[in-house]
């Protein structure tokens, strides 16, 4: 299934609006109005790849929880890799 060019959309939806009643009853646009033509037009949908960004950064989000907690729950290791280093420094002499 293509997707429709904008212009396509509007050339359907725009005969669905001219139709009038031959008595309107007041200038202002029905409540709702603004939801159907929304609805009608198909632009609130959300492109293909925002959900695949969402989809992406949920997936990312949740394996880093985990990898933290799982990483806050090791214990410390009991031995020291590296030796502590020794400095001899010198001791400041007075004048």
């Amino acid at each position: 299934m293509k997707p429709e060019k904008s212009e396509e959309q509007w050339q359907k939806l725009a005969p669905r609006f001219r139709k009038t009643s031959a008595h309107p009853t007041s200038a202002e646009a029905p409540l709702g109005f603004a939801t159907r033509v929304v609805a009608l037009s198909g632009f609130a949908k959300k492109p293909p790849l925002f959900n695949r960004f969402r989809n992406c950064s949920l997936a990312t989000a949740g394996a880093t929880t985990l990898a933290l907690i799982v990483l806050l729950n090791l214990q410390e290791p009991q031995t020291q890799f590296l030796p502590v280093p020794e400095f001899d420094l010198p001791t400041p002499t007075q004048p």
